[in-house]
């Protein structure tokens, strides 16, 4: 049984410079009414080390930023729809938000909320092992408020939904139940799962940006796999558009032995998983787009899967038939690198190899002659030194040039040993 108070945890388990941020609020904070809140409590209870945390406030969020700011904590404050305020303090970013109720006008909408107690706010929250709260006050650090008998669910790993409407006022905890039981080795109690299957269908009332925002934060997990097959075991994925061949797909690559030693550090793993469920779409690559809204880079990765079946597979077949480094490179280089990644994954043998040899080492092939190089060598400034410079990195693609001297000889053969060349040449 634990006590009504973790402030060893809290110590233990915040790294100082965020412990210390709590201790100052909570000191500025009238007694009793500041709360580390939600996931955080749940990780310092499993022994985990939040990296960050949420603040609720009893009373007026902004009114202790603004303090915060007089008191010279913070630097600066913004505000959002939902009575909740950013601090930044030191290197960090805070959010606080006013202790709340929350009301659905149908199911799918966002929330109108209100000023209430922390045990309402508590009350509004998606499980019991996330509603719990941990007073920063000064003269109660570390007092517990567990109305839901959340302790109890996270020592035993259950994910409890509050009440029976839970999943039809916000679908989004559907995808949210499945990325905690995957992460936290968490499982459904009977309720709540028979809630949540009974609910399935209203995972269609979110509207598309939430849809995909919570399906981003899916694909960052460590085991996205694992919450997908949750989320198909409980229904969810027969009301998504696109959906039904998810699974297979997925898990057919995460089974793969082909590791992923290529993985390009600028790809987010959000885009590659678009990416790959848009191999396994068929033709339906405009109706994933709607229903996600995918934009920015996540919606160039899918259209380059697209242009990949259409005319990039036969384009790679004709450069294999020449083999050169320089034409795999000059055709790969027009796709989003977390398409690459996806192809790496999905495709052929022959296309794997290439695209790890793009992704790991030709794309960052330069040749040591720059510019004002070429200049000196009598190259006239123009379109001209762009195109001996593509040239030269064509050539120690292809091993033609293996260092700085082979470069300016070749430079040299191309102006007519020594000439000054001009734009028209």
């Amino acid at each position: 049984m634990m006590s009504n108070s973790i402030a060893l945890e809290l110590g233990q388990k915040l790294e100082p410079d965020l412990l210390e941020t709590c201790r100052t609020l909570g000191g500025i904070a009238e007694q009793g009414t500041l709360f580390i809140v939600g996931g955080a409590v749940r990780d310092i209870l499993l022994g985990r080390n939040p990296v960050e945390v949420d603040l609720v406030v009893q009373g007026d969020a902004e009114d202790l930023a603004q303090r915060a700011v007089q008191f010279r904590l913070a630097r600066r404050t913004t505000a959002s729809q939902f009575m909740t305020v950013k601090l930044t303090i030191g290197t960090r970013d805070m959010d606080i938000a006013t202790a709340r109720s929350e009301t659905y006008a149908s199911p799918g909408a966002l929330p109108d909320v209100a000023p209430a107690d922390i045990k309402t706010d508590l009350g509004r929250r998606d499980f019991a092992a996330n509603a719990i709260a941990v007073s920063i006050g000064s003269m109660d650090f570390g007092r517990v408020i567990d109305p839901h008998r959340g302790v109890n669910d996270v020592q035993a790993g259950v994910l409890r939904a509050l009440h029976a409407g839970s999943f039809r006022d916000d679908a989004t905890r559907m995808i949210r139940a499945a990325r905690y039981a995957s992460r936290l080795r968490f499982r459904l109690n009977s309720e709540t799962e028979a809630w949540l299957k009974n609910d399935a269908s209203s995972i269609g009332t979110v509207g598309p940006d939430r849809l995909r925002n919570e399906f981003n934060r899916l694909w960052r997990e460590k085991a996205p796999i694992e919450g997908l097959i949750n989320l198909q075991s409980w229904g969810v994925l027969d009301h998504l558009p696109t959906a039904s061949n998810w699974v297979s797909g997925l898990y057919s690559f995460s089974m793969s032995d082909r590791e992923a030693a290529a993985r390009p550090d600028d790809a987010d793993d959000a885009d590659v998983h678009w990416a790959l469920i848009a191999t396994t779409v068929g033709a339906e690559y405009d109706t994933l787009i709607d229903t996600f809204h995918l934009a920015g880079s996540s919606r160039r990765a899918v259209d380059d899967i697209r242009l990949w079946k259409e005319s990039g597979l036969t384009a790679f077949r004709e450069a294999s038939e020449v083999g050169r480094p320089s034409n795999f490179t000059e055709l790969l280089s027009h796709y989003e690198p977390a398409a690459l990644e996806a192809l790496y994954l999905t495709g052929d043998a022959a296309a794997a190899r290439a695209i790890a040899s793009y992704l790991g080492t030709w794309r960052h092939v330069q040749p040591e002659l720059n510019g004002n190089d070429l200049l000196e060598m009598g190259v006239l400034q123009g379109p001209l030194v762009g195109k001996f410079l593509d040239q030269l990195r064509k050539a120690r693609l292809d091993n033609l040039v293996l260092s700085r001297d082979d470069e300016a000889q070749l430079v040299r053969q191309w102006t007519g040993h020594g000439s000054v060349v001009s734009d028209e040449s």
